[in-house]
């Protein structure tokens, strides 16, 4: 048991030790029939938890999600004046599995005018703190998870412990109930020797009269 706390904790503290070296870059990918930049961030959390992340920030920021477009949640037409003042469309998508995943961001000002660093490097920049932010936000989320799961064990703990417990009752219950037949057997078995030698008695008392 001690181990597995032990790992259990060491996994956390690796996890949170490494929480900062996601990596954010600048990619070309292909989209609406064509090669676009895109903003693509690593993380070392699962695909779970960033779709969490990704969902709960931007219903924070007060961004609403127009539809899908080929893997993509868009936001079209709106001003997200952390990434800037002028009108965007804005996609994002989440790939990964349990250990690790990735989200990619594009940005266009409408019409597939998708932005670069070399086109509107503020922007860019804007996107990669963006990036930076769902990070910090996954920290907490991955922690909250944690907790949670620990909460668990600590509770089916509990309720393994409350169980013996209640079993222990039973045992001494059981206990007391057999030392009590136990008191009364030999107090049975010490009558009934006193009643086999009055009736052995009476048997010889019988004999000699013969």
């Amino acid at each position: 048991m001690k181990k597995t706390i032990f790992i259990t904790i060491s996994l956390i503290l690796f996890r949170l030790v490494n929480v900062y070296s996601q990596e954010i870059s600048e990619t070309s990918l292909s989209f609406m029939d064509g090669k676009q930049n895109a903003v693509e961030a690593k993380y070392k959390y699962s695909e779970d938890i960033m779709q969490n992340v990704v969902k709960n920030v931007l219903e924070k920021k007060k961004i609403k999600r127009t539809k899908s477009v080929k893997g993509y949640e868009l936001y079209e037409g709106i001003v997200f004046e952390e990434l800037s003042a002028d009108k965007i469309d804005f996609y994002i998508k989440v790939d990964g599995n349990k250990k690790e995943s990735t989200i990619t961001l594009l940005i266009s000002k409408g019409y597939n005018n998708f932005i670069s660093t070399s086109n509107d490097a503020s922007t860019i920049k804007n996107a990669k703190n963006l990036c930076k932010e769902f990070n910090i936000y996954a920290i907490e989320e991955f922690l909250n998870r944690e907790i949670k799961k620990q909460e668990e064990v600590i509770e089916d703990a509990n309720k393994k412990l409350n169980k013996s417990i209640d079993k222990g009752k039973d045992l001494v219950k059981d206990k007391e109930d057999i030392i009590q037949k136990i008191e009364k057997n030999s107090s049975e078995q010490k009558d009934l020797k006193t009643e086999l030698e009055e009736q052995k008695k009476v048997l010889s008392t019988l004999k000699n009269k013969k």
